[in-house]
């Protein structure tokens, strides 16, 4: 699973599971490379395995916010 706009994290996670355990299981997967290099990072960058449009991350922000201030309660 990736979150949204991390998939730059994602990747570097695997790349440090690969080394450290020396394990074929946790090696990146191409288009994770592929994507990074491409600078699709996901929700961040706006595109990665979905496009996001402006809209979207309004109503993002719009629910950050009002969850924010439903801790503060």
């Amino acid at each position: 699973m990736c979150l949204p706009g991390k998939i730059d994290v994602r990747l570097q996670i695997a790349e440090h599971l690969y080394r450290a355990l020396d394990s074929e299981t946790f090696r990146p997967p191409e288009i994770l490379r592929r994507m990074v290099s491409e600078g699709k990072l996901g929700q961040k960058s706006g595109e990665g395995f979905y496009k996001w449009t402006d809209e979207q991350e309004v109503g993002r922000s719009a629910r950050r916010s009002s969850q924010s201030s439903d801790l503060k309660k």
